[in-house]
């Protein structure tokens, strides 16, 4: 073949993965160095086409070929068969690591070393991990959770934009419906928020939704609950009222108290320090007020505080809404019982005898 001016040649190292001999590396005995040259002709007519074409090639093997040269590459030393590939996933996955290359060399031919074993290892979690969607993981490890006897595990699905979304996931085992059955008198529900990037809340494992959807399918004692126990007032609460309207909802005075200090802290109310040390152990007052009339005398108190500070407060423009806001008629700080005070409705609980 007639080729033009454009002339390759190629010089490739065949060594253990190599393609490039390495500066200053000695390289091994079982080294092949395949030279290749080639050159490139372009071919006329209406659309120029690029041929390669190969001149000179030479592919054969300077050194013996046997066993102990095979056995250095470790792709050779871990060529293993699928089934016995399976059983060194299962005793990965199992957490039997040390005895992988104990039955790798008692079911097979290879002879692999401890980094062959780890490397392995590592291949088979990766491909695990990215071999499916966390969609299909999940459906099959609820899958295997309800098919223990007794445990309950449901999937709530809804549409989004002609898209399946899982809007909630409910987990009940044996021993938890178990303990429901017998003490079903007060349910508490704690949520943790922020926990992914999605905002999804992440309930605890008593009370799987804040709809009622989990607790009610999976325990017919749900009528028996006669008070709910939630960690701070969050907006689900009057769902909470009408999906179980015999139960007396309470708030925990700790998150309540945690709550109102952290809302004195923010800087939106323009707190000097000497007010935020003050309302601090005002708030702690408030909640745990024995009394109506006590309530009432450190709800004053409160306001006054608010109002004064240490000497003249500077009332820059948005203060005044805003003491009002968190003062006596708002819905945080409020005297209304509905929320702080001590009489019935949505209380506080008490850790007092």
């Amino acid at each position: 073949m007639e080729c033009g001016a454009y002339v390759l040649s190629w010089v490739l190292l065949v060594a253990a993965g190599h393609t490039e001999p390495q500066l200053g590396t000695q390289l091994p005995s079982w080294a092949s160095w395949v030279s290749i040259n080639a050159c490139v002709q372009v071919k006329g007519g209406s659309a120029p086409t690029f041929v390669l074409g190969i001149t000179t090639a030479r592919l054969v093997h300077n050194h013996h070929i046997n066993k102990h040269k095979l056995n250095q590459y470790p792709h050779n030393r871990i060529a293993l068969e699928p089934d016995v590939v399976y059983t060194v996933n299962e005793l990965r996955r199992a957490g039997v690591k040390k005895n992988i290359l104990k039955y790798i060399h008692e079911n097979s031919a290879c002879n692999p070393t401890n980094q062959d074993v780890h490397n392995l290892v590592r291949t088979l979690r990766k491909r695990e991990n990215t071999s499916t969607t966390s969609a299909k993981r999940l459906k099959k490890w609820m899958i295997e959770f309800s098919e223990e006897p007794g445990n309950v595990g449901l999937i709530f699905v809804d549409s989004v934009h002609d898209k399946t979304v899982a809007t909630c996931i409910t987990l009940q085992t044996k021993h938890m419906r178990e303990l429901f059955n017998m003490f079903p008198d007060v349910l508490m529900i704690d949520a943790t928020h922020g926990t992914i990037a999605s905002k999804y809340k992440v309930f605890s494992i008593m009370a799987h939704d804040v709809f009622g959807k989990g607790v009610k399918k999976n325990n017919p004692a749900w009528t028996r609950i006669k008070c709910i126990l939630i960690d701070k007032y969050f907006t689900e609460t009057s769902v909470l009222k009408v999906a179980l309207p015999d139960a007396m909802v309470l708030l925990s005075q700790f998150h309540v108290i945690k709550y109102l200090q952290e809302k004195i802290s923010s800087p939106e109310y323009g707190f000097t320090s000497w007010q935020k040390q003050h309302l601090h152990g005002i708030v702690s007052l408030l909640v745990y007020a024995w009394t109506e009339h006590e309530f009432e005398k450190y709800s004053k108190y409160m306001r006054h505080i608010m109002s004064v500070g240490r000497g003249a407060v500077s009332r820059s423009s948005g203060f005044e809404s805003n003491i009002r806001q968190l003062g006596a008629d708002s819905d945080e700080l409020g005297t209304d019982e509905s929320e702080l005070g001590t009489r019935a409705g949505l209380g506080v609980v008490s850790e007092r005898v």
